[in-house]
């Protein structure tokens, strides 16, 4: 393993632990924003299996900060390039997953809980779907944890705002609708009705 990376993803799960974030912006700390966002919403309304303490939520959306870590392996000719990939560009894409878990265990803050019940998780699974149709390991249903699946709506939404090397961004209602129509995979139907009936919240401010 390459010191640089270590190094990289030491100082970023020392700014998760911390709460303070160097650089407080970029697509893994739009996950982060995002997901505490939605776990405070669950949990206002009381979903049920989607209601967290204020401490869990926090914790869960900081270690969220470190789900791509994994593409630090990736090559950069994959993750930049501007036509669609080969299935085994794809294919090594995915692979970010185990690399993030991979580089979190080795990571010197792993006995960290925040590190090794959440951030871990996290990055091992959050391209899992409902319905099975995610990766790695087509997880599905009771097999994924609440605070995970609110994990993956987040990053879901959030690459859709982004501009991305073949597509530009899209608008925040317009990555909203993807998501209700299934675009993106299969999310939980509660928290899509809840966030939905409470966009007002934060949807408008979601960039």
């Amino acid at each position: 393993m390459h010191q640089q990376i270590r190094t990289k993803v030491n100082a970023m799960a020392k700014e998760a632990l911390t709460n303070q974030f160097q650089k407080p912006d970029g697509h893994a700390y739009q996950v982060r924003d995002l997901t505490f966002q939605f776990l405070k919403i669950t949990s206002l309304k009381h979903v049920p299996d989607f209601t967290f303490s204020p401490r869990e939520a926090r914790m869960v959306a900081n270690a969220a900060y470190l789900h791509d870590v994994g593409k630090l392996l990736t090559p950069k000719s994959i993750l930049y390039k501007r036509g669609a990939l080969t299935p085994a560009e794809r294919e090594k894409l995915q692979l970010h997953t185990m690399d993030g878990a991979m580089l979190l265990y080795f990571c010197s803050a792993y006995q960290e809980r925040l590190i090794q019940r959440y951030a871990f998780e996290i990055a091992l699974h959050h391209h899992e779907r409902i319905d099975g149709s995610g990766y790695p390991d087509g997880l599905k249903g009771l097999d994924l944890a609440p605070w995970l699946q609110i994990v993956s709506l987040a990053d879901a939404f959030a690459a859709l705002m982004e501009d991305r090397p073949y597509r530009p961004a899209h608008t925040s209602q317009v990555a909203w609708k993807m998501i209700l129509n299934g675009d993106c995979g299969k999310f939980n139907d509660r928290i899509l009705r809840c966030l939905d009936d409470n966009q007002n919240g934060w949807l408008q401010d979601a960039v």
